[in-house]
């Protein structure tokens, strides 16, 4: 069963980085839809999970 879920923990973990990178950039670059921008990240990331688990 751990074996099964190491690679779609570890492809979440990965998009997980990857959008938590987009959404400081988002912050560093354009601070007024950040919040908003961060919010859609967050989401995202979060279904990613679940897709994978």
């Amino acid at each position: 069963m751990k074996d099964n879920l190491a690679e779609p923990v570890q492809r979440a973990v990965e998009s997980i980085k990857s959008t938590a990178g987009e959404a400081v950039s988002t912050v560093t670059d354009e601070p007024q839809s950040a919040a908003g921008d961060v919010g859609d990240h967050a989401r995202q990331a979060k279904e990613n999970v679940r897709d994978h688990t």
